[in-house]
């Protein structure tokens, strides 16, 4: 009787929250250095094709949301003000790749361009400003710019 109700509680999603779900595990700075390293290699690997798929460019390029989101979380969260000398070295390493050494594109004629591109590249450039401003506050980074436009106090 009592291996039937196991079964059937293992059996049965979690109604009324019964019990606890299981907590997310903390994100570190080493974790987050490897996915944006991880995403810069992404992003050259696809442009160093000869044709670019524009559903793949959108893809990659959305990817930098989250990635800018876990850095403001350690951000606020005051985890890069204590981040040891060797932390702060992977992590500007991989910020800098990021941000620094993004693929610019340039649009010879817009007519051609698929508009999903053209947005895309709009909120992968404020995704890139976001996250020049979290290096030079917290990482003492010194981005002067992204493709041309200034990194300066708030990005909207």
């Amino acid at each position: 009787m009592h291996a039937l109700l196991m079964l059937l509680l293992l059996q049965t999603p979690n109604i009324g929250g019964v019990f606890a779900a299981p907590k997310r595990p903390v994100d570190t700075p080493h974790a987050l250095a490897v996915a944006l390293t991880n995403y810069h290699e992404g992003e050259k690997a696809l442009f160093a094709q000869k044709v670019l798929p524009a559903r793949e460019i959108v893809a990659e390029w959305q990817k930098l949301r989250p990635l800018r989101r876990r850095l403001e979380r350690m951000a606020t969260g005051g985890r890069l003000a204590r981040l040891t000398p060797a932390e702060r070295s992977e992590m500007r390493r991989a910020l800098s790749g990021v941000v620094e050494h993004s693929v610019e594109l340039v649009y010879v004629t817009a007519d051609e361009l698929d508009p999903r591109v053209f947005d895309a590249d709009e909120q992968r450039t404020v995704e890139l400003l976001r996250m020049a401003l979290i290096g030079n506050q917290w990482l003492g980074m010194e981005v002067q710019d992204i493709f041309g436009i200034p990194v300066e106090g708030s990005v909207s």
